[in-house]
């Protein structure tokens, strides 16, 4: 899904003529972009790590080779900051003294990936959509991604122009905290539970809960995309003008 602020520059370019820089839409649609995120706090964004095996004896309960880890979830979020990867299509010159039209077939994005072992849920909205997309470092993973999508610019004379190709994630800041899991008859935090379903787990819990688990900060890096798994990308317009060395000004040959 593209959503382009060629729309966009160009309106503005009518208003403020060629004083526009890029920088300026892209931030305006960052603005907009970071009104709309959220994080799902009801269903946690959580990382597993240290997984083992316990071996237990509760028959009754089927447990007898138990799945132990640590799962760190988000708590509490402070604040998110939507960053932007840009890629940049091969430029154009124009050397004459008119305006030129130039095609772009194609264009490039480079996706970030999801911080590693995280499983996150974000929802997003633009357009009149809102979208819910679950992410995991198995499905969300760095990648590149090359559409065929022609799109035609107007290059000022004696200005390099291109097509600047940007993808979008979030960094979302905020509290963490790793609980102590285990799987039998059920899956569970060890110390939601004072007495163990399974006797022979009892010494874990209390070794795990003598004390509170503390809230530590955390950072989660999420690509944003689509609910097909592509990245939601805009492009820009950049036109640079060109810089002639002063021999060249003059009608000199340059020296080899």
């Amino acid at each position: 899904m593209i959503l382009s602020l060629l729309a966009l520059l160009s309106l503005a370019t009518c208003i403020q003529a060629k004083t526009l820089s890029s920088n300026e839409a892209i931030a305006a649609f960052i603005a907009k972009l970071n009104k709309t995120v959220t994080i799902d706090l009801a269903n946690p964004p959580y990382m597993d790590k240290d997984k083992e095996t316990f071996p237990v004896g509760c028959t009754d309960l089927l447990c007898i080779h138990v799945p132990l880890w640590k799962r760190t979830l988000l708590r509490t979020v402070d604040h998110v900051d939507i960053l932007y990867t840009a890629h940049s299509e091969k430029p154009r010159l124009n050397t004459g003294p008119r305006d030129m039209t130039f095609q772009f077939t194609s264009s490039t994005a480079i996706m970030e990936s999801t911080t590693w072992g995280w499983n996150i849920g974000v929802q997003l909205s633009y357009s009149n959509q809102v979208l819910t997309v679950g992410y995991s470092h198995e499905n969300a993973y760095s990648r590149t991604v090359t559409t065929t999508e022609s799109d035609t610019i107007t290059c000022p004379s004696n200005y390099e122009c291109t097509i600047k190709t940007l993808t979008f994630y979030t960094i979302v800041h905020g509290t963490c905290v790793t609980q102590q899991y285990v799987t039998c008859a059920g899956t569970y935090n060890v110390c939601d539970h004072a007495t163990q379903p399974c006797y022979e787990l009892q010494p874990v819990h209390d070794n795990v809960c003598k004390t509170p688990y503390p809230m530590l900060p955390c950072s989660i890096q999420v690509p944003i995309l689509d609910t097909d798994k592509n990245p939601v990308t805009a492009k820009v317009i950049v036109a640079e003008k060109i810089k002639f060395s002063a021999k060249r000004s003059r009608g000199q040959r340059l020296s080899r």
